[in-house]
């Protein structure tokens, strides 16, 4: 049996913490670059 893949946008419900690239330094970059994109969004 196969599992279904479900590919979507994260939610605000969606548990994220355990959600890393595996790099540190990248995963720092994906946080911040992450909170900038959501507050322009929030700011339009």
């Amino acid at each position: 049996m196969t599992a279904a893949i479900e590919i979507r946008r994260l939610r605000e419900h969606d548990d994220r913490s355990g959600i890393s690239c595996g790099q540190a330094d990248l995963h720092r970059f994906f946080l911040h670059y992450a909170v900038q994109t959501i507050a322009r969004a929030r700011a339009r």
